[in-house]
């Protein structure tokens, strides 16, 4: 390994120093940064927006889990589930995760998204300790359970359509294709 297909050195500034981003930066850095730094010259708020997100994204497993076993919680045979709580998660779980990225992309604009980072996992939390404690079930509601299941069926139309007819037959699919 001497050698390299590629110079990395061209890609590197004539200057020769590397900037690093807040992203890039030790917490203690962040909260204490150099008055000098371009990035806390030109856009301060990447520095508050990456402090919350730090402080906040660790709960992110812990709000997953719970949505998962608050979900769980309703058990149903296959005939009586509208949706398989996998997909019921699933898509609360991609919701709940969309709306804090969402927050941290606006962090640095406004307090109000700072803010939120911290809001939306402890709500979060907060609902799931209450339906555990009410013994109640987070379940989407009809209208959309039953969308996301047409939607499923339609993708797994799509997919059995898309194979050859010899392999529908040896994996045993005698369904006709839409």
């Amino acid at each position: 390994f001497n050698s390299y297909v590629f110079d990395l050195a061209e890609f590197t500034p004539a200057a020769g120093k590397v900037s690093l981003w807040p992203k890039d930066r030790p917490l203690t850095y962040l909260l204490d940064p150099d008055p000098d730094d371009p990035y806390l010259k030109t856009a301060p708020g990447l520095f508050s927006a990456e402090i919350h997100s730090r402080l906040t994204t660790w709960l992110n497993p812990l709000v997953f889990g719970l949505i998962a076993l608050s979900i769980a919680g309703n058990a149903r045979s296959h005939r009586e589930a509208r949706l398989h709580p996998m997909v019921s998660t699933m898509a609360t779980v991609l919701f709940v995760r969309w709306m804090g990225y969402f927050s941290f992309g606006k962090a640095d604009q406004s307090a109000f998204f700072g803010a939120m980072l911290y809001v939306i996992p402890i709500v979060t939390i907060l609902l799931t300790a209450w339906l555990f404690a009410t013994s109640r079930t987070l379940e989407l509601p009809t209208h959309h359970a039953e969308r996301l299941q047409a939607l499923a069926e339609a993708m797994r139309q799509r997919a059995i359509a898309l194979l050859p007819a010899g392999l529908r037959a040896w994996l045993g699919i005698r369904e006709a294709a839409a």
